[in-house]
């Protein structure tokens, strides 16, 4: 049963898809087949409504949507995200979106009180992308604390009723709720993307530093056959900076790559291999996706798939390439920030601070939650 109205990684299932979205149950699927992949949970559509509700806009919401057969569409799409921009989200739904985003980093074990999870609180880097895998819903990135976090979650909602993910829905009608996905984000060394340019070969684009920054790079790209799992060429991006964590600012920067690592594949022969062979294993179970993949302290992490588009629906959308969600930093779009559109996470190490009294309250409760066992993240 879901808990107020936010499901964990657990609680996701492939029998409840029009409670968690596809994707939310697409990653459900890689944990189930063991696969590494970072823990998260989802934030359902019974969130957005009741949000509508206690604003007193559902009933204006439902107006418009009833006004777009025959409407103004873009007017009325503009008007609804308006609707969205000016909510506020209510701090019972609030805080509980809080604790949630804040479990991602505990150490299960390790909380003997509501005092200690104040202590152990760390706010961690998440990534926040729509569960629908409509391809012109955004992805943010790069998120950190509770404000951040909301501010993200009422513009993934605003993305839904933008004109291209409209336009795309009324060609490609599915049963697909309002659902989000906050995702911890890994600290990687080498990241990248699989996909398949023809059947029966795939190709790995991989690059060094953080995932999320592969239109950022000039990645090596690997051509891998899917039957045989034999590499049929390669070429190395002569990749010249890449983005890693700063400290001090606790964001990501860009950084000149080392000389040494300038002229440097990528990945290893081994690693392209375990790669491909994961990738082939997973577009088995979930059919034609590009997978993109992370890799940290010797793991390979599965962060996310993605529904590949045909030659025809690209050619329908009268686009060159496959249409993408732009994938954002919240800053970016809220404040004057820096260059960097998106990123992965990490634990800086900054001293927490004393647990003040008055911050026990919003845990309440939450230690039953948390289990007693190793992280939920899945072994290769």
């Amino acid at each position: 049963m879901i808990s107020l109205k936010f499901a964990d990684m657990s609680e996701v299932s492939e029998q409840n898809a029009e409670i968690f979205g596809s994707k939310a149950v697409e990653l459900k699927k890689l944990v189930e087949l063991g696969f590494n992949v970072p823990k998260f949970f989802v934030v359902t559509q019974e969130v957005f409504d009741a949000v509508l509700e206690l604003n007193d806009a559902k009933t204006e919401m439902e107006f418009l949507n009833t006004k777009l057969k025959g409407g103004n569409v873009k007017e009325i799409l503009e008007r609804q995200s308006n609707l969205i921009s000016n909510l506020k989200i209510p701090d019972q739904i609030a805080d509980e979106l809080y604790k949630r985003y804040l479990k991602l980093g505990y150490h299960p074990g390790a909380v003997k009180s509501a005092f200690d999870l104040v202590k152990q609180q760390r706010e961690i880097f998440v990534a926040l992308r729509c569960s629908d895998p409509n391809p012109f819903l955004d992805t943010y990135t790069n998120i950190k604390g509770k404000s951040e976090l909301i501010k993200a979650i009422k513009l993934c909602w605003m993305s839904h009723f933008s004109l291209k993910a409209y336009e795309y829905r009324q060609k490609h009608p599915a049963q697909e709720p309002i659902a989000l996905i906050v995702q911890r984000m890994v600290l990687t060394e080498k990241a990248g993307e699989v996909d398949s340019p023809e059947q029966g070969v795939l190709r790995i684009r991989a690059f060094w530093g953080q995932t999320g920054f592969l239109r950022h790079v000039k990645p090596d790209e690997y051509f891998v056959s899917e039957e045989t799992n034999q590499i049929s060429s390669k070429r190395v991006g002569l990749q010249q900076h890449m983005f890693i964590l700063d400290t001090q600012k606790e964001s990501f920067t860009k950084r000149g790559l080392p000389e040494e690592a300038k002229d440097t594949q990528v990945l290893e022969e081994d690693e392209i291999v375990s790669i491909a062979r994961i990738a082939h294993t997973v577009r088995q179970h979930l059919g034609n996706v590009s997978v993109e993949f992370g890799v940290s302290e010797g793991k390979t992490y599965l962060i996310n798939v993605r529904k590949s588009i045909s030659k025809v629906e690209i050619k329908e959308e009268k686009m060159e390439e496959q249409p993408k969600a732009e994938v954002k930093e919240v800053s970016e779009i809220l404040e004057a920030t820096p260059e960097v559109t998106e990123s992965t996470h990490v634990e800086p190490e900054v001293a927490p601070s004393e647990p003040k009294e008055e911050d026990l309250g919003i845990f309440s409760g939450i230690l039953d939650e948390i289990e007693e066992q190793p992280s939920q993240e899945a072994k290769i």
